[in-house]
């Protein structure tokens, strides 16, 4: 009994963090089930200034230096004419002046309009509850193995070398579950970081901000992009590369 109590100590967090992310889609999903901006019809925008909403300033007690951050303002025609709308969050990306944007407006009142694309509230909501269950997972893999009694478990192994050789092969693809789990998360928390800062979820729009707009903060995603992809491509080719073998 104190061998499974053990065991639910180790997932404690986990199981945590895996309710904080199923709280957050669902509170993301109802975001977006009940938004206001149902019925509003989609133009393209694009960049036209950048007002200053908080500078750069120095916090003495996190020894942190904080970027200034801007609030957008992008520009869209609507039966030839032109109108403004500015976004209610601030970013320290400020992409170049013509950079296009999705704009979702009243058709009967066109000046009520938001900005659309990535950069919502419910979007953020998804995007960390995800990353939150995700992360959870290998926790969960990881357990499986010791959640059954020492003493079964040795009992099994003792009786023949066939089945030491199949927990051996379930612990290489236990260990390859986790790999690859936690390179999808660097991977789509890289993705996900650039689509924020873009707003935009095409590869295309991405890239484009990347060429018109790069900032040195942006090596991060890249970096966990790469690290991600090389760790996936690395453990298939092990993996089939010992099934060759066998």
């Amino acid at each position: 009994m104190s061998y499974y109590k053990e065991t639910l100590k180790f997932l404690f967090l986990p199981i945590i963090a895996l309710l904080i992310g199923v709280l957050l889609i669902g509170f993301g999903v109802y975001e977006k089930i009940t938004s206001p901006t149902k019925g509003f019809e989609a133009a393209t925008g694009y960049l036209c200034g950048s007002t200053l909403y908080e500078g750069e300033h120095y916090d003495a007690v996190k020894q942190e230096l904080s970027a200034a951050t801007y609030k957008l303002t992008y520009c869209f025609t609507v039966d030839s004419e032109k109108h403004f709308v500015t976004s209610n969050y601030s970013t320290a990306f400020v992409p170049a002046e013509g950079t296009p944007c999705e704009i979702l407006y009243n058709p009967e009142n066109p000046d009520e309009a938001v900005i659309g694309g990535p950069n919502k509230t419910s979007n953020h909501m998804l995007f960390i509850g995800f990353f939150f269950s995700l992360g959870s997972l290998p926790f969960f893999i990881g357990s499986v193995g010791t959640i059954v009694p020492k003493k079964q478990s040795n009992a099994e192994i003792s009786k023949s070398s066939k089945k030491r050789k199949t927990k051996s092969d379930n612990s290489e693809l236990q260990f390859n579950s986790i790999g690859i789990i936690m390179s999808t998360i660097a991977i789509l928390f890289g993705y996900g970081a650039f689509a924020l800062m873009s707003n935009s979820f095409s590869i295309k729009g991405i890239i484009n901000y990347c060429m018109t707009s790069f900032k040195l903060p942006m090596i991060i995603p890249i970096l966990l992009i790469a690290a991600g992809l090389y760790t996936v491509i690395n453990i298939i080719y092990k993996y089939f590369k010992n099934s060759n073998k066998r």
